[in-house]
């Protein structure tokens, strides 16, 4: 008789798998110029239903940030955007709220100064997404489930208006980067998604990187 499995996230009975991250990341080969099948071999984790299927409108929002952030690759952009206005079609509000009051500012990358828009990013939600993301790579890559809560990093691709908090979030970055400088990168669509993790005596520390340019770092206390 196969043992039952818990889920990735909580102590409930699994009912189904989880992709993380949410498999609506990653493109549908009709939407890539180069058709190749960036859904091959993700990474799935035993989930109750509550922490896979009642969150599905929450993955969309997380990819509608992703796609219009600043610093995402080009690539990310282009292979997503098939994907974006069949979401804006279904669902105009959504991407609408986001974007109604957005305002031009000029932000540096790589020595460069772009032209791009500040808008109303929902920072709470977008953050709970990654700590769902965070728990599934745990639970993935150490075959247990995270027994603290993660405490998330934006590391580069997003910033508040909170310059204090801007500066927090970059000092600790550059912390935690010398732990992770070397360390192996896991992931079978690399364009897409990768991650790095660090193990020492009382925390595991984890890199999740999006379209190669959005950072984040999860830190879960021992």
């Amino acid at each position: 008789m196969k043992k039952k499995q818990h889920c990735y996230m909580c102590d409930c009975i699994a009912t189904s798998e989880e992709h993380v991250p949410p498999k609506c990341l990653f493109p549908e080969t009709k939407d890539v110029l180069n058709k190749n099948d960036y859904r091959k071999n993700l990474i799935k984790v035993p989930s109750c239903d509550e922490h896979n299927l009642s969150k599905s409108k929450n993955d969309e929002y997380l990819l509608i940030a992703f796609s219009i952030a600043w610093c995402t690759t080009n690539y990310a952009k282009d292979a997503q955007l098939n994907k974006l206005l069949r979401i804006n079609k279904r669902t105009p509000h959504v991407i609408y709220e986001i974007l109604k009051n957005r305002q031009p500012v000029n932000v540096f990358k790589d020595n460069s100064i772009i032209s791009t828009y500040k808008y109303n990013l929902d920072y709470s939600r977008v953050v709970e997404q990654i700590i769902h993301v965070a728990y599934g790579i745990h639970f993935h890559h150490y075959k247990t489930r995270a027994a603290n809560k993660p405490k998330i990093i934006v590391a580069t691709g997003m910033k508040t208006e909170l310059p204090s908090f801007n500066k927090n979030q970059r000092i600790i970055t550059e912390k935690y980067n010398s732990h992770l400088k070397s360390t192996e990168t896991h992931g079978e669509n690399q364009d897409v998604f990768y991650y790095q993790a660090h193990k020492s005596s009382n925390e595991v520390v984890i890199r999740l990187v999006f379209y190669k340019d959005l950072k984040f770092i999860a830190i879960f206390p021992s």
